[in-house]
């Protein structure tokens, strides 16, 4: 299916599996050699990603992950990575009584009017999906960590629970580092017990709610992305959208520039001590015209409430093709926002390793045709100078012989038989140089008279 594979600037993802076969995976191709895989770090993301605790649906599941290939002894090889997740606690029972009935919000009617049919569980739609989606952000995260780039990210809302604010100038390696190891990532701390309640409550009342995350990102250069096409912006949220339930990306300020006014939204720059340009504020979130910019990256995304819910609710039977009610049952989260983080800062992290990679290979390529070019100047030179000496010799025969140092047919002769062997694109550049070494031989004849 064309719509399970992601083509980034370098990478390539192929997700495979759904919700309910026996295990899903992803492929993929181009993960730079040699990168030490920390498996306990790739443990916590896939660990705090995955359901069955006190905040996550009731399903099971440990996922274990396999680097089939890719992966020896610890180390990338440079060849495709297969990740693959055994499926370990399906019940598509509690799916067959609603077989044909669209879960409101859902990806049902998207799958059965695109496909004509409704997979147990969702299928591709499903969340599940992100489970090795999580596994390649936390590879990439490696990457960028050996790069000097940190991530970090935290629950900015939680149904009506706000976290704290931070000034996008004071995100400090302290704070990302506490919001990597806490296990509910907020900047105040004491919102944990606010959000059991809250839990608590959607579950007793089988409701769900919606979140938003915010993603930091520090350590990058200026100068990483793409203008039009190439905005960084797009590629990040274009990831960030392929993740089940997201319904909103937006960089620094985000919704609130549109009461904004430029005298208080914009960015104004500076040198610093190390004559790097900077900006006394960040409200763009650490890209400009679809490039970073060289301050922190600021990604916020909200996620919409759970559908799968117990309450009833309206909907169809595409079967009898008659309204109907549904309550679902199942195991379900009553806010994905909670476990969706791990899913999106994976995302930003492909993102950014795809384009890191991407500007390192430009760099390389352009570091060998540079190589190139000194070589060839350096023939260039040899043939000049045994040019310039021959010129020399017949200056000091036409001043024996008692000639003319310009020869117009001689000069032209020349230049159609050079002109006439060079590329079409090419040859109004090679005349010119051919007309430019004439007129220098011409100089150094006249040296001898």
């Amino acid at each position: 299916m064309k719509n399970t594979i992601w083509t980034g600037d370098v990478f390539t993802m192929r997700l495979y599996g759904a919700s309910h076969d026996g295990h899903i995976g992803c492929i993929l191709s181009n993960f730079p050699k040699g990168v030490v895989v920390d498996k306990k770090y790739i443990d916590r993301f896939v660990r705090q990603r995955a359901p069955g605790n006190f905040y996550g649906s009731g399903r099971r599941e440990p996922d274990h992950y396999e680097f089939v290939s890719g992966v020896v002894e610890g180390v990338t090889t440079g060849e495709e990575i297969d990740i693959r997740i055994a499926n370990q606690d399906v019940r598509k029972s509690d799916y067959e009584k609603m077989r044909y009935y669209l879960r409101p919000s859902h990806g049902d009617y998207a799958s059965y009017v695109k496909y004509n049919k409704i997979d147990s569980g969702g299928g591709v739609f499903s969340g599940r999906m992100t489970a090795p989606l999580v596994v390649v952000g936390a590879l990439c995260d490696l990457y960028l960590k050996s790069q000097g780039i940190l991530t970090a990210a935290h629950l900015a809302q939680i149904g009506t629970i706000e976290d704290a604010k931070t000034d996008d100038m004071a995100i400090t390696t302290e704070l990302m580092h506490r919001l990597n190891q806490a296990h509910l990532p907020f900047i105040d701390t004491t919102k944990e017990l606010a959000v059991q309640k809250l839990i608590e409550q959607l579950r007793e009342e089988k409701d769900a709610t919606g979140g938003k995350i915010q993603i930091f990102m520090t350590g990058l250069q200026a100068g990483a992305g793409g203008e039009l096409f190439g905005n960084l912006e797009a590629k990040i949220a274009g990831l960030c959208y392929a993740v089940p339930g997201v319904k909103s990306v937006s960089f620094g300020l985000g919704e609130q520039f549109k009461g904004a006014r430029s005298s208080k939204a914009n960015d104004e720059f500076y040198y610093d001590e190390h004559q790097n340009i900077k900006t006394y504020t960040n409200f763009n979130g650490g890209i400009l015209g679809g490039v970073t910019t060289g301050m922190p990256l600021v990604v916020s995304c909200v996620m919409k409430p759970t559908p799968s819910i117990g309450k009833t609710q309206r909907t169809v039977n595409v079967q009898t093709k008659t309204n109907t009610t549904i309550s679902i049952q199942g195991r379900h989260d009553v806010c994905i926002a909670l476990r969706g983080l791990w899913a999106l800062r994976a995302c930003l992290c492909i993102a950014m390793a795809d384009t890191l990679l991407a500007m390192q290979t430009e760099e390389a390529s352009l570091e060998d045709m540079r190589k190139e070019i000194d070589e060839i100047d350096g023939l260039m030179a040899e043939l000049f100078n045994r040019r310039m000496n021959l010129s020399a010799k017949i200056g000091k025969f036409k001043q024996k012989n008692r000639q003319n140092i310009k020869d117009d047919n001689r000069e032209k002769m020349v230049l159609q038989r050079v002109t006439a062997r060079l590329e079409e694109q090419n040859k109004p550049y090679g005349a010119a140089y051919i007309e430019k070494i004439m007129e220098l031989s011409r100089r150094k004849q006249e040296e001898e008279l």
